[in-house]
């Protein structure tokens, strides 16, 4: 006989009213299954997160291994953005959608977007199509079972984004078990912090005493909460560019007064540098370049100052021909077309590749020395030359071509960005060529999430677009001044979150092939749905201060090539 009962969920600093949750159990009050019934964690994490509602105010959340949702639906109480509840029982999946259409998530008066959906940890074809896209991916009494460390340390990693956070309650049974689970998310590049939950309530005793598993855990190890983050990309590189990042922090930026002042070397004159800029003003970010710059191949110092405030203000410039009919650009067509060539024959070849190691390149997030896919579903690819010397002796003939082919156009757009470079940030930065590739979205692509490259000072990003990039094929779009953001902040202030959330956007259209579109790592930007039927390559160098590379998108050994 089964029996459905209905309880009221809160804890102290929870909001009134209290959640109405529908539990299942048969006639001596067992649950059917461990997630249609309450676990008494839920409380510890429900009641943390009241104490500390900026982790998800205003976030995309996750909650896996929901069961009845309480936890995913406190956090739509609390201010997220949109909370999607995940678990791979249907009938837990069923209790979990009534639940959230009791509570009034599905009438159209709430903010919060939230949906219902089946994820298996161990089955990666029940992972979000939109990968790592949470701000805050959060679990409860999830710990249980040994085979679950490994397989839900790969759930965490494969949706938390990349300033994500993920928050996860839980008794602790077994200790061994818990640093199993810890150790795993370290091993995916997670930097780990527990500690003890003293908050017990007299609802949490109640519940627990309802399943002899639930009331063990007072008696053993206690509540514990964890948290991870995903660890800097490079630490050492951190170190390396400390000081130019004090530099950086000595710009004197007033966005009430649209200005920004460089800081001058002891020995440079002062030759008024401040920066005027109006956010609104898109062309503020675009250069138009004239013909006889073009046909010098340099740019004026004109050209190179406003090129150079725009980065330093917006984090990003768009360095164009003045007319769309200019025969020439700042990288010839003859080049452009032999590596827009050159650059597809390769992509081919690679996803066959890939196709061949077993994987769904379509579907599938994949990282190599020599090409990478960061969302599942999301049909871009960056391929590049690969920084390991062993690793280039594997290079096939199409390879070979494609990197002579990015080498070529990087001469040519080196005299127009190593200048701005060097007036907006000082040549003491010693900025270099770490890299040239191609990023390439196919037909169907869908939109991204904003996010940033990188969170540290030092790298700049050179896209040349190898042809018309219209907003049919989904141009890139860029937050203004999202570069001077903090994104390791632990907590945003409101303030700085509504200013953020106010903050411009600009998607240029790349009209004109050959132009240059730099921009910094830390800026926030993300690449459009490309709703045509062709590719859209963008081909890029990729420029670094000393001690800067990218680690994470391109492992340094692990070649496609090998088996």
């Amino acid at each position: 006989m089964v029996l459905t009962e209905r309880r009221a969920f809160t804890t102290p600093s929870f909001p009134d009213p209290p959640l109405v949750l529908a539990i299942e159990h048969d006639a001596e009050t067992v649950p059917l299954r461990t997630g249609c019934r309450l676990w008494s964690a839920s409380f510890a994490l429900v009641e943390h997160l009241c104490r500390n509602k900026h982790v998800v105010e205003e976030k995309r959340v996750l909650e896996l291994g929901a069961g009845v949702g309480a936890c995913g639906l406190a956090c739509a109480r609390l201010g997220a953005s949109s909370v999607t509840l995940t678990d791979f029982d249907a009938a837990t999946l069923t209790l979990a959608h009534a639940n959230a259409l009791r509570d009034g998530w599905f009438d159209g008066t709430k903010a919060c977007d939230v949906s219902v959906r089946r994820l298996d940890w161990g089955d990666a074809e029940t992972y979000d199509e939109n990968g790592r896209s949470y701000d805050v991916v959060v679990a409860a009494d999830v710990v249980y079972l040994e085979e679950h460390a490994r397989e839900l340390a790969r759930a965490v990693d494969a949706h938390v984004s990349a300033s994500g956070v993920f928050a996860c309650a839980f008794g602790v049974r077994k200790p061994e078990l818990a640093e199993a689970f810890a150790e795993a998310l370290r091993d995916h590049g997670f930097v780990v912090k527990t500690r003890a939950l003293d908050y017990v309530s007299e609802d949490m005793r109640a519940t627990a005493a309802e399943h002899a598993h639930d009331d063990e855990i007072t008696s053993k190890g206690g509540y514990r909460l964890l948290e991870a983050t995903r660890a800097d990309e490079d630490e050492d590189a951190d170190l390396a560019l400390a000081d130019f990042a004090k530099d950086f922090e000595d710009f004197e930026i007033d966005v009430s007064e649209r200005s920004a002042r460089r800081p001058r070397d002891e020995n440079e004159e002062d030759r008024g540098t401040t920066i005027h800029v109006d956010f609104s003003d898109a062309c503020a970010c675009v250069v138009d370049v004239d013909s006889k710059e073009i046909a010098e191949g340099k740019p004026s110092a004109d050209t190179v100052r406003r090129a150079a405030e725009s980065l330093v203000v917006h984090g990003f410039v768009v360095m164009q021909p003045a007319s769309e009919s200019d025969a020439q650009a700042m990288v010839p067509r003859d080049v452009l077309e032999e590596c827009r060539r050159a650059s597809d024959t390769h992509l081919n070849e690679l996803l066959s590749r890939v196709e061949a190691r077993g994987l769904n390149p379509r579907l599938d997030i994949f990282r190599f020395a020599e090409i990478c896919s960061r969302a599942r579903g999301g049909m871009r690819y960056d391929y590049t030359r690969p920084d390991s010397e062993r690793v280039r002796t594997l290079e096939t003939l199409k390879c070979t071509r494609a990197i002579h082919s990015w080498e070529s156009l990087q001469r040519f757009a080196a005299p127009w960005v190593e200048p701005a470079l060097a007036e907006a940030y000082g040549a003491k930065c010693d900025f270099a060529v770490k890299s040239v590739g191609c990023v390439s979205a196919e037909p169907g692509a869908p939109e991204q999430h904003f996010h940033a490259d990188g969170r540290v000072f030092g790298i700049f990003n050179v896209f040349v677009p190898m042809s018309v990039v219209s907003i049919i094929e989904g141009p890139t779009e860029f937050i203004h001044g999202s570069h001077q953001w903090d994104h390791n902040a632990a907590h945003v202030t409101t303030p700085d979150r509504k200013a953020q959330a106010a903050a411009p956007r600009f998607q240029p259209e790349l009209r004109v092939p050959g132009s240059l579109l730099v921009y910094d790592y830390r800026v926030m930007h993300r690449g459009g749905a490309n709703a045509s039927t062709r590719r859209r390559p963008l081909a890029y160098v990729m420029y670094g201060s000393s001690g800067t590379r990218d680690s994470w998108n391109f492992p340094l050994d692990d070649s496609i090539w090998e088996d």
